[in-house]
């Protein structure tokens, strides 16, 4: 990844260095690149500077979208690395926007749709300013953990993008302090502060999703009872 490609392999056919299936060139060096968990028809890249890709089967000659995204490497820094829904097609990745490029963006956790490119949502905490290099979906996909230097945010969907008045996720943060390295932690609930409207469109982009489950999901016919007169 370093050479700025992603290859393909089939590791019950690994003769040589060139035997791989396919090569996906990048414009940078690559940091990750994860198959879509539900059937590992797409592949998502991450790159070191702003570009998220999303390849498809069966043609992973070119990418099937390229969205531009903020969030270029540093060496003192978690290399930040997009990531999967449990079940849909949703993309989770931390933004870290260079001031001098444009000014006034801000450090939010984006969603895309991994399908359209489109941003669903972003999540933001103004109490928490640092870089979130570290964004992943529970095994569910209706909580987020964020992890930023020394401290966690949770982002639940039930309470920040159901609820009538969307409430902030809870906050640990674990200092190292005192001469003996002792830690302490430190557990702020939502009551403490509130974070601003999460984007309705997260919402509304879940919802339509699990519409479209339950309606090619498999239903048995019902079974009717006669009666021996």
């Amino acid at each position: 990844m370093i050479d700025h490609t992603v290859k393909l392999w089939d590791l019950r056919n690994i003769k040589d260095k060139k035997s791989f299936l396919h090569e996906m060139p990048h414009d940078k060096a690559v940091n990750s690149a994860y198959f879509n968990p539900l059937d590992c028809s797409k592949l998502l890249t991450t790159d070191q500077y702003d570009q998220i890709r999303v390849y498809s089967s069966p043609d992973w000659s070119k990418p099937q979208h390229i969205i531009q995204h903020p969030h270029r490497q540093f060496q003192h820094l978690t290399p930040i690395k997009a990531s999967w829904h449990p079940v849909y097609d949703l993309i989770v990745a931390g933004r870290y926007p260079d001031e001098r490029v444009c000014a006034g963006d801000q450090r939010t956790i984006d969603v895309f749709d991994a399908n359209t490119a489109e941003l669903v949502c972003q999540l933001q905490d103004p109490s928490a300013t640092g870089i979130k290099s570290i964004n992943k979906f529970n095994a569910l996909g209706d909580v987020i953990g964020s992890g930023m230097g020394v401290t966690a945010l949770v982002w639940d969907r039930d309470k920040s993008v159901t609820g009538d008045q969307p409430e902030a996720q809870e906050e640990t943060s674990t200092a190292v302090g005192g001469l003996g390295g002792r830690q302490r932690s430190r557990q702020r609930s939502s009551r403490d502060r509130r974070a601003p409207a999460v984007d309705a469109k997260l919402k509304k982009k879940l919802a339509t999703l699990e519409e479209l489950e339950t309606k090619t999901e498999f239903t048995k016919p019902k079974q009717t009872r006669t009666r021996k007169k």
